[in-house]
């Protein structure tokens, strides 16, 4: 998990070719299913029909076991998507300095302001919904490599 552009799905991919588990990129799945992009999605239907969606893909990814899943930036929004995501392994809250997210074409990040108000509404729930936060300035590929041993050690634990 973590604000739009931090990388979860550049970390998602690195993770699952490390590991050799599924990826599921929630944000991929949902534009599937509807048949548009995302920020379409929001234009033409707003944001709770997009956050429906949402939860009824991630339900569908945390049902599969052996998965890497990247979720959008803003499913910490609906309490409902943690028992999925939690449930058949860890979160993570991918970290990146406001000023370095990649905020192109995403529809509720249009400029620095509204971000940091995202950020300080989302990035307690980010917090509370995680059970690993990774540091701000690893590379993707560290990050990777981090949740890669991390997990790994967490399931020789169980």
């Amino acid at each position: 998990i973590g604000m739009p552009g931090c990388g979860k799905s550049t970390v998602g991919k690195l993770l699952s070719e490390m590991s050799g588990m599924l990826f599921i990129d929630v944000d991929s799945e949902i534009e599937k299913s509807a048949g548009m992009s995302i920020p379409d999605i929001f234009l033409k239907f707003g944001e709770e029909y997009f956050r429906r969606l949402e939860a009824i893909e991630i339900y569908s990814a945390g049902a599969k076991s052996g998965a890497v899943i990247a979720t959008g930036g803003g499913a910490v929004k609906l309490r409902e998507n943690y028992r999925p995501l939690a449930e058949n392994g860890r979160i993570y809250f991918i970290q990146r300095p406001i000023l370095e997210l990649s905020i192109d074409g995403r529809p509720l990040s249009e400029g620095a302001d509204s971000l940091w108000e995202i950020y300080a509404d989302r990035e307690p729930l980010y917090r509370e919904f995680s059970d690993c936060i990774l540091e701000e300035g690893m590379s993707p590929e560290a990050a990777a490599e981090y949740i890669f041993n991390d997990f790994r050690s967490f399931t020789d634990e169980q």
